[in-house]
């Protein structure tokens, strides 16, 4: 064989595995593309399974059965006010408490309030009780009308909710 047929022969040679590389390049790509897509519909149904989720999870904590029950006692410089809860443990963050104060005796009515903020939240369990305080003494054997805004979650770090209770004709009792 002369060079020039080698040299002939090597080129058509390179030629053919130049070829086959292009041609096995392509493939790779083409499967890129289809696993891209692939991995582009896994994400949206991945989306749409945790958007099903979070909405299952939200009408779960829905239903949980969440009040309180107040009472309140006297003592010689502050009043507490006792909430109970019932029906489900939750942990409680915060009261706000606007208050009537009708007095034993044929005193003025007047009104009181107090914020309480508990850092990090108290946790009650169902028939559990915390108290919130007003500074400021109120007669043994008033009458308290008035609402309690308590902001409570279902666990220490999550979503808080706020749940207005209604304080009616409570008399106040001596600690």
């Amino acid at each position: 064989m002369s060079p020039e047929e080698i040299s002939a022969a090597a080129t058509i040679g390179l030629l053919l595995v130049t070829a086959v590389y292009a041609w096995l390049t392509w493939r790779l790509a083409t499967h890129a593309d289809k696993s891209a897509e692939a991995a582009r519909e896994a994400a949206q149904h991945s989306e749409a399974a945790a958007a099903a989720s979070a909405r299952s999870a939200a009408a779960a904590e829905a239903a949980v059965p969440v009040d309180f029950t107040v009472t309140a006692t006297a003592t010689t410089s502050k009043t507490l006010v006792h909430l109970m809860s019932v029906g489900s443990n939750i942990f409680i963050h915060r009261v706000e408490l606007k208050i009537l104060v009708v007095p034993s005796a044929d005193g003025e009515v007047y009104e009181e309030s107090g914020t309480t903020t508990i850092n990090g939240g108290v946790f009650l369990h169902a028939g559990e009780q915390t108290f919130a305080v007003i500074n400021k003494e109120i007669k043994t054997g008033s009458t308290l009308l008035g609402q309690a805004l308590v902001t409570y979650s279902l666990d220490e770090k999550g979503q808080t909710r706020e749940r207005r209770v209604s304080i009616g004709r409570i008399t106040v009792d001596a600690l």
